[in-house]
């Protein structure tokens, strides 16, 4: 099963969906938009194990928050770059500490 380090679970758009509602993964786009990527990029799917079930507003807080920060007043190759680093950065959180996007997992 993949998980999409920005709250998608197994490459389903549903989860996007219930983003959406939430306002995260309009922020997530923009945040890609400006370092010319995509949710769907592979730098952004890690695989965890037994992965199931809607992340909680704590960890798409945590994610929009460490996006921001580390790509804040960047566009083009700088913010592909620093995107790129910290999604890696956050895929190594989530491998570590795979209960991260649930409830008591932050």
């Amino acid at each position: 099963m993949y998980l999409y380090i920005i709250a998608v679970e197994e490459k389903i758009i549903i989860l996007h969906q219930m983003s959406k509602k939430s306002g995260y993964t309009e922020a997530y786009n923009e945040i890609f938009e400006r370092a010319g990527m995509s949710l769907q990029d592979d730098v952004n799917i890690v695989y965890l194990e037994k992965h199931k079930g809607a992340h909680t507003k704590v960890y798409k807080q945590y994610v929009l928050d460490y996006l921001t920060g580390a790509t804040e007043g960047l566009t083009g190759e700088e913010a592909k770059t620093a995107l790129t680093r910290t999604l890696n950065e956050l895929k190594n959180q989530l491998l570590q500490n795979p209960r991260m996007p649930y409830k008591g997992g932050l």
